[in-house]
């Protein structure tokens, strides 16, 4: 009798028992960071940031440098103090965006006459940039005109291409005879100075002066300034330099504003 009255209190405190052991295993093992992990958030994949942008393509300002910097020319240059100089100068950097900075660079007119003193002289003038300045737009208008009348001559049919190609040719040689006479008007005008009494039979001085797009930077005091340069007056006598500025790659690397990472690269070199 006495262990049947015993019986239910002994089956309710191990209810008791039980019902505390599964309370406190349950709060020790189950973290609330993980709980809510579990719940509210779910694992998401992120792929590595994509740097795409950093990698050189054929024509981009890194393929272009990276085959500057492999070039013998750019290797010897490196370490020429007044290449350096050039590559950090702030108009170089500026106008070497420039198509027409690039080519006048490659043109060998200019580079028979970057060294000549009185063509150096000239250029400093400040009535000779007036006079280039009104000069680069009459030519310019007739360069445009002259590409007008070629866009004209292609849109006609072809029973008249005949008679509008000789029309073209009669309209280049007017072309031409005017930018002679604009050039020699500039000469003249400008007959006071010395500078223009040393060049006017120079061929190579006679040629640039029927260039609008050389007129266009003599206009430029920052031009007249840098080819005044210490620097660019030494590398002009230096084969290596004219090689590398004839060089397109070179050039696709100017024009896409890398003069300051040429610079930097050239720094490595030393």
């Amino acid at each position: 009798m006495a262990l049947r009255k015993l019986r239910f209190p002994i089956l309710i405190g191990a209810g008791i028992l039980a019902a505390a052991g599964l309370v406190y295993f349950g709060h020790s093992h189950l973290n609330p960071d993980q709980t809510a992990g579990a719940i509210g958030q779910r694992a998401v994949y992120r792929s590595p940031q994509d740097n795409s942008g950093d990698v050189g393509t054929p024509g981009s300002a890194p393929v272009a440098v990276a085959a500057i910097l492999q070039s013998g020319e750019f290797k010897s240059l490196a370490k020429n103090p007044a290449f350096q100089s050039l590559l950090n100068n702030e108009s170089f950097q500026s106008l070497s965006r420039n198509r027409g900075f690039v080519d006048l660079l490659a043109n060998s007119s200019f580079q028979s006459l970057a060294t000549n003193q009185a063509f150096v002289q000239l250029l400093q003038s400040a009535s000779f940039q007036q006079r280039a300045a009104a000069a680069s737009g009459v030519q310019g208008s007739l360069a445009q005109m002259k590409a007008d009348s070629q866009a004209q001559v292609k849109a006609e049919s072809q029973a008249q291409m005949k008679a509008e190609s000789q029309s073209q040719m009669k309209a280049d040689s007017q072309a031409q005879m005017r930018a002679e006479s604009q050039a020699q008007a500039l000469l003249q005008s400008l007959h006071s100075e010395s500078s223009v009494q040393a060049l006017v039979n120079n061929a190579a001085f006679n040629s640039l002066m029927r260039s609008s797009s050389f007129l266009r930077l003599a206009a430029n005091p920052a031009f007249a300034s840098l080819v005044s340069n210490n620097s660019f007056q030494s590398l002009s006598r230096n084969r290596l330099f004219t090689g590398l500025v004839s060089q397109s790659q070179f050039q696709n690397a100017l024009l896409q504003g890398s003069a300051a990472s040429l610079s930097s690269a050239a720094l490595r070199y030393q």
